[in-house]
């Protein structure tokens, strides 16, 4: 009304230039955006790892902090959902309605106030750390070196992740052993799920697995990385397995959840260690990518600026010089074990490639 009070009166060409600027705003204003590169310019890329500001794959109600390699290899990262709390068990005898408040004489009135009582401390202690977030699994790299030593973050290189905003990808890579080592991660739309790709020559020489391992849950507060992995008794982690399939059962207090683990083309799985510690598994493929395409790709892969190290290594490709390319073509004209089956199984079909091998056995 105020708007028309004040243009009732203006003459035509002003009216003229009034509708004018309206055209103006309104073609500006249907310009149509173009989300996709709108969303991208804020894509993020790392080359170091940083443990206090990690990357994140997640939905909105599942999310999973990962390190530099794409998993939570070196930094005990979480693995959180938002239905995810529990609570440990009260104090014998004791009820969260027996928690009493102090008394004070307000102008002669008993009023109580929600003030912590010395002799409540038990209570007003379980009522502060009850319930609370649980770290429900860490997924990370278990990676040897070739004498079976642990590898440390020290030992990896050319480090390099980037998180896609637009698709949710997040691939990683770094060089670990003089071997390239290639990681996507993504986390479902909708579920609470987690998928991941490795490719690496590290997975047939038996120097990277996947590691799973499940913590007890603790009540510390303002804390980064959540989760107790040394009380093995107070929680139980239960497997059940077929050909290409993992379920695990998770037991601890009053909260009970499920996991399943599946692999395109099955899996073995064995406990790190049973005694010390029951409730850390690792995942162990038990055929290689069976995309004979990609394996000459990865094989044939060159650097814009090829170089080999003082020892006559190449990060990048696999030359004997580093016995990956010897094995790897042993495997595709002999096969692996668990593989498929065949003449020459690992070289392309379809008519793409003329292949003779002789005197080759499966490799183990």
């Amino acid at each position: 009304w105020a708007v028309y009070q004040k243009y009732k009166n203006m003459g035509s060409k002003d009216i003229a230039i009034l509708l004018i600027g309206f055209i103006v705003l309104s073609s500006f204003y249907n310009k149509k955006t173009d989300r996709k590169k709108v969303v991208q310019r804020h894509n993020v890329t790392m080359h170091s790892n940083n443990p206090a500001k990690p990357m994140q794959v997640g939905n909105g109600e599942f999310a999973c902090k990962v390190d530099i390699t794409g998993m939570q290899t070196f930094d005990t990262h979480n693995t959180m959902a938002q239905w995810r709390f529990d609570s440990r068990p009260l104090p014998t005898g004791m009820h969260p309605n027996d928690f009493k408040g102090k008394i004070y004489n307000i102008n002669g009135q008993p009023v109580e106030f929600e003030m912590i009582p010395a002799e409540q401390s038990e209570i007003v202690k379980w009522l502060a750390a009850n319930p609370h977030p649980v770290n429900l699994c860490k997924i990370g790299l278990h990676i040897t070196q070739r004498n079976g030593s642990l590898a440390k973050i020290s030992d990896i290189k050319n480090t390099r992740q980037h998180l896609n905003l637009w698709t949710g990808i997040m691939p990683s890579s770094f060089v670990f052993d003089n071997t390239l080592v290639v990681i996507k991660t993504a986390c479902h739309p909708k579920l609470d799920e987690i998928g991941i790709e490795i490719n690496s020559a590290l997975v047939a020489r038996g120097q990277l697995k996947i590691a799973v391992e499940f913590p007890y849950a603790d009540d510390k507060e303002f804390s980064e990385f959540v989760g107790d992995y040394s009380s093995f008794q107070k929680h139980t982690t239960t497997t059940q397995k077929n050909n290409q399939q993992l379920f695990v059962q998770r037991q601890m207090d009053d909260l009970k959840y499920f996991l399943m683990i599946t692999a395109n083309n099955g899996l073995r799985y064995k406990y790190a260690d049973s005694i010390k510690n029951p409730h850390k598994l690792f995942i162990i493929p038990t055929a290689k990518l069976n995309k004979p395409e990609t394996a000459i790709d990865m094989l044939l892969f060159q650097k814009k600026h090829n170089s080999d190290d003082c020892f006559g290594y190449n990060s990048w490709i696999y030359f004997p010089a580093n016995d990956g390319s010897l094995s790897a073509i042993a495997m595709m004209s002999g096969g692996w074990e668990d593989g498929q089956a065949g003449y020459a199984p690992g070289f392309p079909k379809k008519g793409k490639w003329n292949v003779n091998v002789e005197g080759f056995r499966k490799m183990l």
